[in-house]
């Protein structure tokens, strides 16, 4: 009897703690699913898939609606205008505190650029963008590199010329290819183990990947196996892998590095490292941190992207020959057959543009950005994921 007792003040307890820390935040929040106390829509959003379910609270509540995870509660925006309004204030720019993001960025989230926010985030972004701009990231001296690696992947095709093939990591090795000679200086060979290696460890951590599941609200069951067996484990694995290589890149620029001979991205970096005072993000050993953590933000979020939107591509032109056809067309009407094609064809390429608008459009490549947190009181629930609209 007493035990019973016990229970039942405990239980009494958590609905009076609920509803006295709960409920006038819940008023306050956009309509959604109440979900379960404690746990809310958690387990719920685990055992479906989550794309699905938000589509039918779109319909149910509107463009923006809330859900709760765990301890945090979340609003869904669906809507593009609001999305794009939102992401401009610097109150949006916020990231919440995630047990995985931290361990991730070698036990400080606030480092790289993707996970990272307040003065931290615009250092290492600004000098990101800078950096990248200045060996050539979107610039017509590109073009030589591009084309090498296009020429490559042309020699890789054809040897399997009416057979069937596997694009996905043929796809990988040329992208991953002209970021990593962009950012460390070098390049692989296409059969080189190495990238074998590296493409491997990318592509098992996207399809594993915790960047943006709901699990990162309530994180204790998967990383203790209850939930998603396995997935934490993989995740601890390709981070070890991945960075003894990239710590290799790191350690090779600062034995070899030399003022005024700046060689790269990476030693861009490192002769920032050598300029900046305490309170920077870029001192001292605070500063080799976030250079890894900014290599490992890249390497993540640009190798496969660009590939996964080239299988895409692929795809549909493979399921629509007629399109397939004219964008050939307009190919060699434009470029012709002896030469490769450059910046300076892309104002004429217009139905190839028109495709490739068409592909981004059509294929569903990140449907959850990074979650956003409100850094102050806007008036607006804290919390924020936002995902396209029409999902």
């Amino acid at each position: 009897m007493e035990l019973f007792q016990v229970l039942l003040l405990l239980i009494l307890g958590l609905i009076g703690w609920f509803a006295l820390t709960r409920i006038p935040l819940l008023r306050k929040m956009a309509p959604g699913p109440l979900g379960l106390p404690i746990v809310g829509s958690l387990f719920h959003l685990l055992n479906n898939d989550a794309i699905e379910e938000f589509q039918k609270y779109k319909k149910k509540y509107g463009k923006v609606f809330s859900v709760s995870a765990g301890n945090f509660y979340i609003t869904v925006v669906t809507d593009y205008r609001l999305i794009i309004d939102n992401l401009k204030k610097d109150e949006f720019q916020g990231r919440p505190d995630f047990e995985l993001w931290e361990s991730r960025n070698g036990g400080n989230r606030n480092r790289g650029v993707l996970f990272c926010e307040g003065p931290v985030w615009h250092e290492q972004r600004r000098f990101v963008l800078r950096g990248l701009r200045d060996f050539g990231f979107g610039k017509e001296s590109m073009e030589g590199m591009l084309i090498h690696e296009l020429q490559d992947l042309q020699n890789t095709l054809r040897k399997d010329v009416g057979k069937p093939v596997n694009l996905s990591g043929v796809f990988n090795a040329s992208v991953l290819n002209s970021l990593w000679y962009i950012v460390t200086g070098n390049r692989f060979e296409l059969t080189d183990p190495t990238l074998k290696t590296l493409i491997t460890l990318l592509i098992d951590n996207i399809r594993s990947s915790l960047i943006t599941t709901p699990a990162l609200f309530f994180f204790w069951p998967v990383k203790y196996g209850l939930i998603g067996r396995g997935t934490f484990q993989n995740s601890l694995k390709f981070r070890e892998n991945i960075k003894k290589m990239l710590h290799n890149v790191i350690d090779e620029h600062l034995e070899t590095y030399k003022e005024g001979e700046i060689r790269d991205f990476v030693d861009a970096y490192i002769q920032q490292i050598k300029a900046s005072s305490d309170g920077s993000s870029f001192y001292s050993e605070e500063g080799k941190k976030n250079l890894y953590s900014v290599l490992l933000d890249l390497f993540v979020a640009g190798a496969e992207t660009t590939s996964t939107t080239l299988q895409w591509c692929m795809l549909y032109l493979s399921r629509n020959p007629r399109v397939q056809k004219k964008v050939q067309e307009e190919i060699d009407n434009v470029i012709g057959k002896s030469r490769p094609p450059n910046r300076g064809d892309k104002p004429r390429l217009i139905y190839l543009e028109a495709v490739l608008n068409e592909v981004h459009r059509m294929c569903s490549l990140v449907p959850f950005s990074v979650y956003h947190k409100a850094t102050k009181d806007s008036g607006k629930p804290y919390y924020l994921i936002h995902i396209q609209d029409g999902f």
